[in-house]
């Protein structure tokens, strides 16, 4: 009869003290980034220091470029990870919430989970996204970093839109590219700022209203839509 396998003790020991490792390295990061998102969004990328995000965060000043890197490189996970809702390495388009909008069949349908997905991402990500336009004029290596999120945003809504007319025709005189440039312009950081920061809207109500007004531009209207408001207008 064979004995049973186990692991030495002390192959045991290394493997616990890595994984312990490991876990106290992701939460120093997550503090750094957490100091950091509240101090960029409070205060602005300019007047953050590297020394208010260690104080904030609890750690030595050393401790912040080695666990995340410089000012740059720390505003750019805070965005990357606030977009995204975690710290898991996975694009936006592949995400189970961003891939409904791809797969479902209905183009009408497709928008409102796209609207429902970027009142999601900008309760999380409109305050950042918006410091980092703030200090391109300021700083050169935002101001590279604010180009990367625009060319990003645009390709994202290029994708979005060669979707949609893959499901259907678009509204009248619009091509992919002309439709892709309005759903750049409508489902902006600053559209939503202005509406739920300033306005003070309910995120739900910015959510309607966007998936309202995509539908509208983006898409042809629905045949009858009008008979049927008459005939429910004379009811």
């Amino acid at each position: 009869m064979s004995e049973g396998y186990s692991e030495p003790p002390e192959l045991v020991k290394r493997r616990y003290a890595s994984t312990y490792r490991e876990r106290q390295a992701q939460e120093t990061q997550r503090r750094i980034r957490a100091a950091a998102h509240e101090l960029f969004t409070r205060n602005g990328y300019v007047a953050t220091t590297i020394d208010q995000i260690a104080a904030a965060a609890g750690v030595a000043r050393p401790t912040v470029f080695t666990a995340v890197g410089n000012k740059r490189q720390i505003i750019k996970l805070v965005r990357d990870v606030a977009l995204a809702g975690d710290e898991q390495p996975f694009p936006i388009p592949q995400r189970e919430w961003m891939r409904r909008v791809f797969e479902d069949p209905d183009p009408r349908r497709a928008l409102t989970f796209y609207a429902e997905n970027l009142r999601s991402m900008y309760e999380r990500a409109a305050a950042i996204e918006l410091t980092i336009e703030a200090a391109a004029d300021a700083d050169p290596e935002i101001r590279e970093l604010y180009a990367v999120t625009l060319e990003q945003r645009r390709r994202g809504c290029g994708m979005i839109l060669q979707a949609l007319a893959a499901k259907g025709p678009l509204h009248d005189g619009l091509d992919v590219e002309r439709a892709a440039d309005i759903l750049f312009a409508l489902a902006s950081p600053a559209v939503y700022r202005s509406l739920v920061h300033v306005q003070h809207w309910p995120p739900e109500r910015y959510q309607t209203w966007l998936a309202g007004v995509l539908v509208a531009q983006l898409l042809p209207p629905q045949s009858g839509s009008l008979a049927s408001g008459t005939m429910a207008q004379q009811t």
